[in-house]
């Protein structure tokens, strides 16, 4: 078998930054969800800070990470210069 060189297809996802302002930033999460319900089921605050749950465990949501909902309605965090070399804003 031989190694392949492979380019990953782009997807259109929507992605609110955390700014560790409590009340800004939540009211932009529970607008990416789209409801308080979905917010409730996918975050959680521990010992004062934001947790998301994801595909792969439970995840700590830094401030200046960019919080992602993927085509599934699936949710990820992702540190903000890993953001700015892979995302493009449109």
């Amino acid at each position: 078998m031989s190694v392949l060189k492979v380019v990953k297809k782009p997807i259109i996802a929507k992605a609110v930054q955390f700014t560790g302002d409590n009340s800004f930033s939540i009211n932009a999460l529970i607008a990416l969800c789209g409801s308080v319900d979905v917010y409730e089921e996918c975050f959680f605050f521990k010992d004062g800070e934001l947790f998301v749950r994801t595909l792969e465990g439970e995840f700590r949501v830094t401030k200046g990470s960019y919080v992602i909902k993927g085509n599934f309605n699936e949710f990820w965090a992702i540190k903000e210069h890993i953001f700015n070399e892979t995302y493009e804003i449109t």
